[in-house]
């Protein structure tokens, strides 16, 4: 008998976002988390099924868009004249 392609080996079915936050196991292994956003909501992610010596790591919300632009840029050596000029043409935010 001709086996059919995908029915021997590990397989599972997968999940979009929405449907992973409610499932148990994901829970169970604390996949689901809250996270501080930089306005004040907490939202609800789906952690990546990672660890590092048995701890996941810590979850925190990105920078918001050139949040840190002037602070990169005085690490590079530029200075706040070009920053300011920068800013005054459009070049950064």
């Amino acid at each position: 008998m001709a086996s059919k392609v995908g029915d021997k080996g590990p397989w599972a079915v997968v999940q979009n976002q929405l449907e992973v936050l409610e499932d148990p196991q994901a829970k169970a292994n604390g996949y689901i988390s809250q996270v501080e956003h930089p306005s004040g909501q907490t939202i609800t992610v789906v952690r990546a099924p990672v660890m590092f010596d048995e701890v996941p790591p810590d979850l925190r919300s990105a920078p918001e868009a050139s949040a840190q632009t002037e602070e990169i840029l005085l690490e590079l050596g530029h200075d706040w004249d070009e920053i300011g000029a920068w800013k005054d043409s459009g070049v950064i935010a």
